[in-house]
């Protein structure tokens, strides 16, 4: 499994690598610097508000079904119809109650074509995340890889278009930015539509209001998981928007630093969408979990750990190159954002771990403790320390979460990662910051200090064999597991 796993996850991550860092730094970044602050603030602010209900969007479905659906495939014609029927109508309330809570609260005032848009876009990104569940649960790894990308892909050919290949530059507003996405969003629907009714061949509408109550019983821990998340890890702009006087700029600052750090969780996150249907096939094989989980271990922290230091180290140097508006608080938000990131990173496996295993209630738990502790944290601190406290807040709270991911493996798989590889995991986290300082006595760019810092780090992790490059070489050309 793991030669399967190192694999398509080789193949997912080098096409998300040839694509999302194009949109993120050449389109998305000159969609902030062509916008400015204030507007690009707003839409950040806009588009965080649309996930406080994704709840009600999604239900829990796409999680609920990746896991069901990887050990009993067979269920994909059963479910699809019913679930995909049941998601029209949750589309519906949620566009709903969104847009009338926003209205009702003031938020976006004088925006509110823009906040209806971008929660269709939120509707369909809940349907193609549903549609590629099916995809990563039947083992059609390669096409869930392609559909990861579709929509950058097209993305990156709309916005070039409005952004440099139109004379007037007013053409280009929030609202053009809007409506790229959700072009691009439909023709994703319709490509990973397409494979799904392959399998199951024949669609239509069905109402079966006891099989839609089960899974509504189902996903209803799933339900109240995501919307725990949302409140930690999506409503920061939301909050600085509402206690701090100047939080539309502020929200705008801190999307500056946040867009990094999202980038970077892009592909934190790809792991989760291969490790949640593989960890539930080998619930039964608790060696080839442990195997699985160790690996994961290695490679996440690996990768996390070194863009952190890496980003933090040289954040301001990083942010001037891509900015033409920053503030003196902008390096201290990216900071506080990465130091949290390979804790986030870390929560993609073993929360999918707990997950595969049947544990949801678990975690609902610990979601609702990192979500009051957010809620108290926020009130308190943001209106004296603004942006930053939020991006402390939110570090911290990563780091309360995933070692208590920690400890509720051990209890309920009894895996922990071993001491000898916790060692070398806190190594790199040392050298990178013995490494900054050494660099600095070279006289050289601060671009070649950071390729010299990077090489460091990496050679360490080679020669302490925390990363095998034999082992990942061996399972590249690995035959026995086809998926």
């Amino acid at each position: 499994m793991r030669q399967a796993f190192f694999r398509n996850l080789l193949f997912l991550v080098m096409i998300n690598l040839l694509i999302k860092p194009l949109y993120i730094f050449g389109i998305d970044v000159a969609v902030q610097n062509r916008l400015g602050p204030a507007q690009y603030g707003l839409y950040f602010i806009l588009f965080n508000f649309t996930f406080l209900f994704q709840v009600i969007n999604d239900f829990g479905i796409q999680q609920f079904n990746n896991t069901h659906i990887a050990q009993h495939p067979h269920l994909l014609k059963k479910y699809s119809s019913i679930i995909l029927s049941l998601k029209w109508g949750l589309a519906a309330a949620y566009l709903v109650i969104t847009v009338l809570t926003a209205w009702l609260k003031g938020i976006g005032e004088g925006y509110l074509g823009l906040l209806v848009l971008l929660s269709l876009n939120q509707i369909l990104v809940s349907l193609i995340g549903y549609l590629r569940s099916n995809i990563s649960a039947l083992g059609l790894f390669r096409l869930d890889s392609i559909a990861s990308v579709m929509d950058r892909i097209l993305l990156i050919g709309f916005c070039s278009i409005l952004l440099w290949g139109m004379q007037d530059k007013s053409v280009f507003t929030v609202y053009s930015f809007a409506w790229a996405q959700t072009i691009a969003y439909v023709f994703t629907v319709l490509f990973t539509g397409a494979i799904v009714l392959k399998h199951i061949r024949r669609f239509r509408f069905s109402f079966n209001h006891r099989l839609i109550l089960a899974i509504f019983r189902q996903s209803a821990p799933y339900a109240l998981m995501i919307l725990l998340m949302a409140i930690y890890l999506k409503m920061d702009a939301v909050f600085i928007s509402e206690l701090l006087p100047d939080g539309q700029i502020q929200a705008g600052y801190y999307a500056q630093g946040f867009r990094l750090f999202d980038a970077a969780n892009m592909f934190a996150f790809l792991f989760s969408t291969l490790l949640l249907p593989m960890f539930s096939r080998l619930l039964t094989d608790r060696k080839q979990l442990k195997e699985l989980a160790h690996f994961s271990f290695a490679w996440m922290w690996t990768g996390a750990a070194i863009v952190s230091i890496l980003f933090i180290t040289w954040r301001i140097q990083i942010l001037e190159i891509l900015y033409t508006d920053l503030s003196s608080i902008s390096g201290e938000i990216f900071a506080w954002q990465m130091a949290g990131f390979p804790a986030l990173a870390l929560t993609y496996i073993y929360g999918s771990m707990l997950l595969a295993g049947g544990h949801i209630w678990r975690l609902v738990k610990l979601y609702s403790m990192a979500a009051i502790l957010y809620l108290i944290s926020i009130f308190l601190i943001v209106p004296r320390y603004g942006a930053v406290g939020t991006a402390a807040i939110s570090c911290f709270i990563s780091w309360f979460v995933i070692l208590y991911e920690l400890q509720l493996v051990k209890h309920h798989f009894g895996l922990e990662i071993p001491r000898n590889e916790l060692i070398k995991a806190i190594g790199v986290i040392l050298l990178g910051i013995i490494t900054y300082y050494a660099v600095q006595n070279l006289q050289s760019h601060w671009a070649i200090l950071l390729a010299v810092q990077a090489f460091v780090l990496l050679l360490f992790v080679l020669i302490a064999k925390f990363l095998s490059l034999r082992e990942a070489m061996d399972l590249i050309r690995s035959q026995k597991i086809n998926i």
